[in-house]
């Protein structure tokens, strides 16, 4: 992938770069094919982050910190490497999908690891097996966009012993 030298601010909806992180949230093959997805808050974020620095694993996952233009960088994510690029409200809207971004201060383009196995590869029992030693359901979440939405997700998978 390539991405832009020494951007610092992007105030335009319609920069292609944020049009391409676009594509990646809504696309899951284009996604695949780059390699690259958005993680949207400050605490998955670190939590990726965290997880890195506990496997030590010297690759860069992160490569861009989008941020909420407010002057001012979020304490639980100020020592994540990756570039910083603050954004306006509207393409931060963008980014993330949703209509309101109260709770949204920060999005993350992430390299997916190489690691992560694609279930719709056609792989053995055995690759599934070793990823999910107690397999008896998956619950895909792909492509939700309301953040609401995934603990309602969970709880009715709970529910119903998923």
């Amino acid at each position: 992938a390539c991405f832009p030298a020494n951007l610092k601010s992007i105030t335009s909806t319609s920069n292609p770069f944020i049009k391409h992180c676009v594509k990646l949230r809504q696309n899951s093959s284009y996604r695949d094919s780059h390699g690259l997805a958005l993680v949207i808050g400050t605490t998955l974020i670190r939590e990726i982050h965290e997880f890195q620095t506990l496997k030590r694993e010297g690759q860069k996952i992160i490569e861009y910190l989008f941020l909420l233009d407010k002057g001012e960088l979020l304490e639980e994510i100020h020592d994540i490497p990756g570039d910083k690029v603050h954004v306006s409200s509207a393409v931060m809207k963008k980014l993330a999908g949703v209509q309101s971004i109260e709770s949204i201060e920060a999005v993350a383009l992430v390299r997916i690891p190489s690691s992560v196995l694609n279930l719709n590869d056609n792989q053995s029992d055995m690759h599934c097996k070793r990823w999910f030693p107690h397999l008896h359901r998956i619950l895909v979440l792909e492509g939700i966009q309301d953040p609401g939405n995934l603990g309602t997700l969970l709880r009715s998978a709970l529910a119903f012993k998923w």
